[in-house]
């Protein structure tokens, strides 16, 4: 959400290489994340779901931004974009919470 108020190419550019910058943390975290919340025997297997995955939203990413900024304007995009980064960190929240009281199998594991 931070390109929507750049109306020229140079300030648009800054922000889209500190984006980049930051992002080459995420695969290797995710990377991470699939090592330590997978059995040894499922690990091939989820890299591969990981990898179709990312795959097809690197297909389907631009698809669907360029059908979006064609009906509506392309700073709608980024709207669009930060709108459905906020709904996922809001699942990811949501299903990460535990009760209190009780031990999920994640907690068990980690310990």
């Amino acid at each position: 959400m931070a390109q929507i108020p750049f109306h020229n190419v140079w300030g648009f550019s800054v922000v889209r290489f500190i984006y980049g910058a930051f992002f080459c943390a995420v695969i290797p975290a995710l990377n991470g994340l699939v090592v330590r919340s997978t059995p040894m025997e499922f690990r091939g297997r989820a890299f591969g779901l990981n990898q179709t995955a990312t795959m097809l939203g690197g297909m389907l990413g631009p698809l669907v931004g360029g059908a979006i900024s064609g009906v509506f304007s392309v700073h709608s995009v980024f709207w669009v974009t930060g709108i459905l980064l906020l709904a996922t960190m809001g699942l990811a929240v949501f299903l990460d919470q535990t009760p209190s009281g009780s031990s999920s199998a994640h907690n068990a594991a980690a310990k």
